[in-house]
């Protein structure tokens, strides 16, 4: 159908260019497809380089896995704890991260409570009983180097099924959690271990 004047250009027969529009929207799909599924671990990639796999919290610089790395804190959030998180290949998954939290305000006989077996394990009743879920206790074993420092549990709470790991510190002072598949506790071996190692060099000084 030709409306008005033969020459106008609505009633010229244009013909686009449609393998080269093809290829672009190809090109765009892939992209997208790329950065969603690699996204996070060409990021955790970048930042391990940077920083040599290395973060600094509370005066102590500790090593992480790899494929793990610092996660942005909210201000001020920074001086409480410190969070590290997982990449993984691959469609997004459930968050993996790893909790460092170093607590100096409790006084000595808060502590001596703190490291009994028997009130963590109270603690853990209390917090199961309110969840209307099962618990089990049990204990992580640890090499001796690692033993010297740290204690740690795993809560096995039905209904908190991604709190793999809660480990503390001898003195008290440090308490690290690992949430994510049980697949991550290596690597929460590996960074208790580098965390000893970071915490020996200091005190003998």
């Amino acid at each position: 159908m030709i409306l008005g004047n033969r020459d106008r250009w609505w009633n010229r027969d244009i013909k686009l260019p449609t393998k080269p529009i093809w290829i672009i929207l190809c090109l765009v799909l892939i992209a997208s497809w790329g950065y969603e599924s690699l996204g996070t671990v060409l990021e955790t990639c970048a930042w391990s380089i940077v920083h040599r796999s290395t973060v600094t919290y509370d005066g102590f610089n500790i090593k992480v896995p790899w494929m793990w790395k610092e996660a942005e804190e909210p201000a001020g959030q920074r001086a409480i704890s410190l969070t590290l998180d997982r990449a993984r290949f691959g469609a997004a998954k459930p968050p993996e991260f790893i909790s460092i939290r170093r607590d100096p305000s409790l006084d000595y006989h808060q502590r001596l409570h703190h490291q009994n077996v028997q009130v963590m394990t109270e603690n853990l009743q209390t917090l199961a009983s309110k969840l209307g879920t099962d618990f089990r206790l049990e204990s992580l074993p640890l090499d001796s180097d690692i033993a010297a420092h740290y204690s740690c549990i795993s809560p096995n709470l039905g209904k908190l099924p991604a709190w793999q790991v809660s480990c503390s510190s001898k003195d008290d002072l440090w308490s690290v959690d690992l949430f994510g598949p049980r697949a991550d506790v290596p690597d929460l071996i590996a960074l208790l271990r580098n965390l000893s190692s970071a915490q020996k060099q200091l005190v003998s000084r």
